[in-house]
């Protein structure tokens, strides 16, 4: 992952711990320093919305900026002292987000210089970065921004088995809205992979809604044949997959 695409995915992140529209999150903007009196280019700043009815006004001035840092390895030292730097240039509330996470000494230097420090690990950037694809479907709730985005990079990465245990995780509790902007999203990105991910499902998830749902939404891309369509339904006891199958054949 390149140090934009990174940049793109910290970004993300703030969108889904400062969600819309109460603010605004901009990738890449720009800040004169106070003390460099120059343009300082900024990664990720998040601005506030201010309700005054019947309008909302957005305020000029972020009230935290993140500065994104993409390495194999922790921030060190010298690299925490750029940021503080900048920090002291820019004088708004930072933070520091690192893929590698830091050095000891990063840490306790960032911390006393009254900037938090964040992770946001390659995988989790990966996912996020699918999130804006995602949302043309459907706007997502902050909570499913980044499940949404694991199960896309599991069907972009052929990797079904972790798409069936993001499916079936409890925890995740994935609506039904999500789950079909993820598929749709997916199907558009890599058709084959996702064909395949649903027709596994089909056969044998063990929640009844699931394969339907898998179901439904070949049968919808006329992504299955009746053969085809026939081998996945013909031991299934759901009622409802059933009836699919009736109507396709009538």
């Amino acid at each position: 992952m390149n140090s934009n695409d990174y940049e793109r995915a910290v970004c993300e992140l703030f969108k889904t711990i400062f969600p819309e529209p109460k603010y605004v999150i901009t990738h890449n903007a720009k800040k004169f320093g106070s003390k460099s009196r120059i343009q300082r280019q900024i990664d990720v700043h998040v601005r506030e919305i201010e309700k005054d009815e019947p309008f909302a006004i957005e305020k000029d001035e972020p009230f935290v900026i993140a500065e994104a840092k993409c390495h194999r390895r922790p921030i060190n030292v010298n690299q925490a002292g750029s940021i503080i730097a900048m920090s002291q240039d820019i004088k708004i509330p930072f933070v520091a987000v690192s893929s590698s996470g830091f050095s000891a000494g990063a840490l306790s230097h960032l911390s006393a210089e009254g900037i938090d420090c964040m992770v946001l690990n390659i995988l989790d950037a990966e996912a996020f970065n699918h999130v804006p694809g995602i949302q043309k479907y459907f706007f997502l709730d902050p909570e499913f921004r980044l499940s949404t985005g694991h199960l896309a990079q599991a069907i972009a990465h052929g990797n079904f088995e972790s798409f069936a245990l993001g499916i079936h995780d409890e925890h995740t509790g994935l609506p039904f809205e999500e789950w079909h902007a993820v598929i749709s999203y997916a199907y558009d990105l890599c058709r084959h992979n996702t064909v395949t991910a649903l027709i596994k499902l089909a056969r044998s998830a063990p929640d009844d809604a699931v394969r339907f749902n898998a179901l439904s939404f070949l049968l919808e891309k006329n992504a299955v044949d009746k053969e085809e369509l026939c081998e996945i339904t013909c031991t299934d006891l759901d009622p409802e997959i059933r009836d699919l199958f009736d109507c396709c054949e009538s």
